[in-house]
């Protein structure tokens, strides 16, 4: 029985000489450096009453005295340092008046930073620059005070450390930085980690990689439910470039585990439909409840570059859902129990049949054997049914709800006889909230109603285990109805709670109730500014937030998202770290009363009776624990001293009851949505020519668009001088695209902000031109780059499309009649073309790149209405050193030194002393055009090895310039013998086979599958490289290479006869 004691010794309070009901109610958790308040109050009283209350524990111990007046409340504030870990106790006496001691212990909690990583980009080239940075906030997402040094470090996919920051300074509670990467980084992961007093608190990964930005994206709309009874899908796929204009092309469409496939024409969207009556009935044997996936492959017409998307299709039994209200879990016999039930489809709308039958059935959990017992009810108009029921037996019932083929299983229900006691008893107090879902500064009301008249009442909000109002009222009259009303605080977000309570008769009456905000910031963060705009264009933005905030700007290509997003802060992400803290229960497990505070995370101190329901008769399960309770505080009553009542050395504390502690907050963040539908009311107007501008417009300068960075925006902002918002003006860049733009705000008094919706600026012309480019070729290959010329204006356009080579970066060639490249010395190439109004034609220039560099591909297009011109880079990379390579040449330019290394591995006829791979390569081009790759690996141990089985083992297969990875034959390369995963790097370039070892004497064999989505020939070999896990070192190289012709990717004149 020592536990029910203990329960008695915490909660249950010691009376000597009591004269007079008092209340103490505090959190039930104590945090270091944070303010600990306390209510204290007199309620009937003949007389004034001095409290002594303070916390004990290893490393704070402070007390403070009030005295109070009959009906009076008062609140004591504690600034709690850091504490050290230990017990802690709430200690609470009587020492003038009213006489009694009494101690809880307290739940201490530690308060961890809110810390956030912000990058530029979620994905990085080689030679690019990384931005990022670091907020560090406090619970209530204000900048942090902390004397904790802080540290950043960043480290590549290969876990070498790159940076190492040991004490970074911040600015408002913000730490930027950057980091230039080399032009051959590791590649894969990277990681930034951020730690406070060398303690990791923080960590945000990144991508270093090869790839090629997409142009487009891809949507699919379906059903995101439905039910395997359904005959037929139907899906829509949508394809829309970065700048809003339709994609024209081909959609394949992929439903599996049904197996079907269909390919449709899109031009902006396409439409297809399934039949799944026997897909389905393959698929979900015996009723089985699955999903299905749709996947949408969109392959421009222009270009052949391809996007893809992938849907989630839930699969149900039946096309209905049922939804039930909450329901008490406990009753009694002949207690009537009401059950609202609502039939609806799966898309949400309410069933409307008033003849189909809903089914109630309960299950006697004692007795399996019984039949259950079954109601009936009929849906309304509106797709509900309400169940009246009652028991006249006790038990356990297991419910059950059934709509046509749909069931509904629900949690067991307790029924039991009824109380002789509670019968006499009234109810308890109730409360409702008449303010759903309220925001910040917006007054919430609830409604109080009493078992019986009231002459005062006490409320207290806690949020974030804290007390953040605290409120005594004096009823002018007796009565039973009362309505509470208080104002929203930033400290009150997501989550509080209000407890409320009264003395009538020494009982403790009491509720509490749940309340759930509206998710805002109290920072408020705008960004207005033009919706679109034209390349290069200065463009000002203005940002509106709290005076004298730090403001970090954020504005990215949208293409760049469609490749990688996770970079931004994320509303998701930041809310779920800013979740309101579990309150403390309270409520102990062989009790079965209900605590007062517990809801909230609150002690009550009290000598009050409480609880004053739930009282058992002799023989009930639970007769013998409230007996002993009842003499246990019979006799430790009789065992209290008289505490002295000089109250020496103690602090009056004359605070007023509606102070407001302020604690704890909220924040709010968007998902970037890309769509142009939506865009705060504003209508999207792309940029148009009339005809009495088309003159002008043929007579004006032709810009040449050169900055294509990924990256506009990553600047920092302040609006001092207690200005509400900062201007940036910046040039936006050429690239024809949407930028979107986000940005948040920290502020010393009113913390973090962000935006709500990121804000887009669409940059476009109505003629223009556009290069298809593959991340690399190898200096030697042949390329036809492909150059799109777009006309969105309301008549076909001839254009001249010209390609200036005057820097002799590359050479122009074109087939002779031996089929092989001809050199051709001009350094300029023209060709023209018939493009019709909102459409796009292409044109393609075969040119052999000379020099390893970044080199600039100078192309222009002219017509009687516009032009445009464009400078890009293409990356041209060295060949590499095949084992066919004898000679190698080297020549250096400039002043200084610098150190050149040459590795060369050969092999002799002779058994390695240490163990290896042996590769054998067979390409071939398929009818498809596409690459077949058939690779069979062996292992040779060592000359003594014993073992004849290596580790792990990993295959690296380069592909060809111009090709990437079908990743839908993956499943193939996994069905093969030791394989275990597949996985892709470098934009699909570079597939990644790993094995599980391999035994000598047997081979392994995989065939990868790739597609051309560039036009590449000549291509120089590529390695295929397979190496142990776990020791590097053992590896075996082979190098391949295809053949290709001129044929394959000329067009027109380029051609010749030779290719006819």
């Amino acid at each position: 029985m020592w536990q029910n004691r203990m329960y008695i010794l915490l909660h249950m309070l010691w009376v000597v000489n009591a004269n007079g009901i008092y209340s103490i109610v505090a959190p039930g958790s104590i945090y270091s450096n944070r303010k600990y308040s306390i209510s204290v109050t007199l309620h009937d009283a003949s007389q004034s009453a001095t409290f002594n209350i303070g916390i004990s524990g290893p490393s704070y111990n402070r007390s403070k005295c009030i005295e109070l007046s009959p009906s009076e409340n008062k609140r004591i504030d504690f600034n709690v340092p850091e504490l050290k870990k230990g017990i802690y106790q709430l200690v609470s006496k009587g020492i003038r008046g009213l006489f009694f001691e009494n101690t809880t212990y307290l739940s201490v909690e530690y308060i961890i930073p809110n810390l956030y990583i912000q990058t530029d980009k979620a994905m990085y080239k080689p030679g690019d620059l990384v931005q990022y940075r670091i907020l560090v906030l406090d619970e209530n997402l204000r900048p942090l005070k902390s004397d904790q040094p802080l540290a950043v470090a960043i480290k590549d996919a290969a876990n070498n450390l790159i940076k190492n920051i040991k004490n970074a300074q911040l600015i408002k509670g913000v730490f930027s930085d950057k980091l230039q990467l080399t032009e051959q980084p590791v590649l894969g992961l990277w990681i930034i980690e951020v730690s406070l007093s060398d303690h990791i608190e923080k960590t945000k990964e990144f991508e270093v990689a090869k790839y090629v930005l997409p142009k487009f994206s891809v949507d699919i709309d379906a059903v995101t439910d439905m039910a395997i009874t359904e005959s037929s899908l139907k899906i829509t796929v949508r394809a829309k470039y970065t700048y809003g204009k339709s994609v024209k092309g081909k959609a394949t469409v992929h439903l599996s585990p049904v197996d079907l496939e269909k390919t449709i024409d899109v031009n902006g969207k396409g439409h297809v439909e399934f039949d799944l009556k026997k897909g389905l009935n393959l698929i979900v044997p015996n009723r089985f409840v699955g999903e299905l996936h749709v996947f949408a492959v969109v392959e421009e017409e222009l270009t052949g570059n391809r996007q893809n998307a992938t849907v989630k299709i839930n699969l149900h039994r039946s096309p209905y859902k049922i939804e039930v209200s909450d329901m008490m879990k406990e009753f009694e016999i002949n207690q009537t129990i009401e059950v609202k039930v609502v039939i609806k489809y799966l898309n949400g709308k309410p069933v409307q049949d008033t003849k189909a039958p809903v089914l109630l059935k309960f299950y006697n959990t004692r007795r399996a054997g019984e039949d259950p017992k079954i109601w009936k009810a009929n849906l309304d108009e509106h797709g509900v049914a309400i169940f009246k029921t009652s028991f006249q037996n006790d038990g356990f019932y297991w419910p059950e709800l059934i709509f046509a083929e749909e069931i509904k299983h629900m949690p067991s229900i307790s029924v039991r006889a009824a109380s002789v006691k509670n019968t006499k008893l009234v109810s308890q107090l109730t409360l409702e909230l008449e303010t759903i879902k309220p925001r910040l500064d917006e007054y919430v009301s609830i409604a109080v109603k009493a078992p019986n008249v009231m002459k005062h009442l006490i409320y207290a909000v806690v949020g974030r285990g804290a007390i953040l109002q605290i409120a005594n009222i004096s009823l002018p009259r007796p009565q039973q109805f009362y309505k509470i009303t208080f104002q929203a605080t930033f400290e009150m977000m997501p989550r509080a709670n209000v407890f409320v309570y009264y003395v009538d008769e020494f009982d403790l009456k009491f509720q509490e109730i749940t309340l759930e905000f509206l998710s805002e910031f109290e920072n408020k963060v705008k960004i207005t500014g033009p919706l679109q705009a034209k390349p290069g264009q200065d463009v000002s933005l203005e940002i509106k937030a709290d005076p004298n905030s730090y403001i970090g700007l954020l504005g990215v290509d949208q293409s760049m998202l469609l490749l990688k997003s996770g970079n931004d802060l994320e509303f998701d992400a930041v809310l779920k770290n800013f979740r309101s803290l579990k309150p403390v229960d309270k409520h102990y497990q062989n009790s079965i009363y209900t605590y007062p505070g517990e809801r909230s995370g609150l002690v009550v101190m009290t000598n009050a009776h409480f609880p004053y329901e739930s009282r058992l008769r002799k023989g009930d399960s639970h007769y013998e624990l409230e007996e002993e309770l009842s003499e246990s505080e019979d006799d430790d009553a009789e065992g209290v001293d008289e505490v002295d009542s000089s109250c020496v050395k103690c602090e009056f504390v004359p605070q007023a009851a509606s102070n407001v502690n302020i604690l704890m907050g909220i924040i709010y963040d968007a998902t970037p949505a890309f769509l142009f539908e939506n865009l705060d009311g504003n209508e999207l107007q792309f940029l148009t020519i009339t005809p009495d501008d088309l003159d002008d417009f043929a007579t004006e300068q032709i810009k040449v668009r050169q900055d294509f960075s990924d990256v506009w925006l990553f600047d920092y902002l302040e609006n001092n001088d207690n200005m509400t918002s900062a201007t940036v003006t910046k040039s936006i860049p050429d690239t024809i695209t949407s930028w979107v733009i986000t940005a948040f705000a920290v502020n010393e008094k009113t913390g973090l902000g962000m935006t709500e919706k990121p804000f887009k600026i669409n940059v476009f012309q109505p003629f223009f031109i556009d290069v298809n480019l593959p991340y690399s070729v190898k200096r030697g290959e042949v390329i036809a780059l492909p150059v799109i010329i777009f006309n969105y204006m309301d008549k076909t356009l001839d254009a001249e499309i010209t390609m200036d080579n005057t820097d002799k970066e590359y050479d122009f060639t074109e087939v002779s009649n031996e089929i092989e490249e001809s050199i051709l010395s001009t350094q300029k190439r023209m060709k023209r073309v018939s493009v019709p109004p909102n459409s796009g034609e292409s044109v393609s220039f075969m040119i052999r790149p000379a020099i390893v560099a970044d080199i600039e591909l100078k192309i222009s297009a002219a017509s009687q209405l516009a032009g445009d011109a464009i400078h890009k880079k293409l990356k041209v990379e060295a060949e590499g050193l095949p084992k066919s390579t004898r000679s190698l040449s080297l020549e250096a330019e400039g002043a200084g030194s610098s150190l050149i290394q040459l590795s060369y591995q050969y092999n002799l006829a002779t058994k390695d002393d240490r163990p290896g791979f042996k590769l054998d390569i067979k390409p071939k081009i398929l009818p498809s055009q596409q690459l077949q790759i058939n690779i069979c690996a062996n292992y040779q141990p060592a000359v003594d090895d014993e073992i004849n089985e290596s580790n792990m083992a990993v295959m690296e297969v380069a592909l060809p310039s111009g090709y990437v990875a079908d990743s839908e034959k993956f499943n193939d390369i996994l069905a093969a013998d030791r394989v275990q995963r597949v996985d892709t790097e470098s934009s699909n370039t570079k597939v990644i086979v790993y094995l599980d070892g391999l035994v000598e004497g047997e081979q392994v064999c995989v065939t990868i599958v790739a597609d051309k989505a560039f036009a590449v020939a000549k291509q120089k070999p590529v390695p295929v490289t397979l190496y142990d896990y776990y020791n590097s070192a053992y590896r075996g190289t082979e190098y391949y290479r295809i053949e290709s012709s001129l044929c394959d990717i000329c067009e027109g004149d380029d051609c010749g006869t030779a290719c006819k």
